[in-house]
């Protein structure tokens, strides 16, 4: 998820020093994967996490993480970047085994907070100049030529109540999948791409069916969160791994003409560790042998 600053394996009382800044095979049936919970399914997964967000090494998430670690173990922080990606990566994996209720608790609260249309200020009013950045995003996705300071009450009020009911219709899609990626369903999927999967979502935005993939989230997206296809994240899953093995490049290699291009652009999609592109892909039918 936008990745917790929850450093993991703490006991109740203090999880809330540790509350989360986001977040952080192949089968078709995700109940029949796997846990992979292992110390080179960690390493290789810091590899990728710290490859695709460089921001982890100066985030607090990572600061919390790596000062829990010390205190705990005396062990010093180490120079790599990718080193204290897996220390992280550990102590996600000690939170979701100990404390599993609460570490959902405080994951919904941050992500909740964080990716849905923000209309409020921090106390908790209401910041009209962003419900009106949103009325007019509406407006304009309608094609109506219609300026939101131009409404007349009864209308502005009309615009203003689907806003709000276009906010909830995020925060239920985006609900969908912290309940499921916390779930027993999704325990076989590692750590590390339950925390890809869940920073991604607050990038992805509406989606383009025709080309296969999803626009960009900003502060006025009205689009609910994607679906979720079982099938589809468990794709997604197994492109980054036969990248990871070489497996893909091997397929590219042995393809036929017929297949090269399609394989060179899932290839493309899964050595930049882009979620996003890989499953809108599969969505679409695409497949990754």
């Amino acid at each position: 998820m936008p990745s917790p600053e929850f450093g993991g394996g703490a006991p109740p009382e203090e999880a809330k020093e540790q509350l989360p800044e986001a977040v952080g095979a192949a089968e078709s049936d995700p109940g029949r994967i796997q846990p992979e919970q292992t110390e080179a399914n960690r390493q290789a997964g810091a590899k990728l996490l710290a490859q695709r967000f460089s921001h982890l090494a100066k985030s607090e998430a990572l600061g919390n993480a790596l000062r829990r670690e010390k205190m705990q173990t005396g062990t010093e922080t180490p120079p790599k970047f990718t080193d204290r990606v897996e220390i992280f990566l550990g102590r996600l994996d000690q939170a979701l085994e100990r404390h599993p209720q609460l570490f959902e608790r405080l994951v919904r609260e941050d992500l909740l907070r964080k990716y849905p249309l923000k209309l409020n200020n921090p106390d908790g009013s209401e910041n009209c100049e962003r419900v009106e950045a949103a009325m007019q995003a509406f407006l304009d996705s309608e094609n109506s030529m219609r300026n939101v300071a131009n409404l007349e009450p009864e209308q502005y009020e009309q615009v203003k109540n689907r806003i709000l009911e276009l906010r909830q219709e995020q925060t239920q899609s985006l609900d969908i999948w912290i309940t499921y990626l916390s779930s027993e369903d999704a325990r076989g999927y590692p750590t590390w791409f339950k925390y890809l999967t869940l920073m991604s979502l607050g990038d992805m935005g509406k989606r383009d069916r025709d080309a296969a993939r999803y626009g960009h989230r900003g502060e006025t997206t009205l689009a609910p969160f994607p679906d979720r296809s079982s099938e589809a994240l468990a794709k997604t899953l197994d492109a980054i791994k036969q990248y990871q093995s070489g497996a893909l490049q091997e397929m590219l290699e042995e393809a036929g003409s017929g297949e090269t291009e399609s394989l060179r652009a899932l290839e493309k999609l899964a050595r930049r560790v882009d979620f996003s592109g890989l499953y809108a892909r599969f969505q679409n039918g695409g497949r990754t042998s």
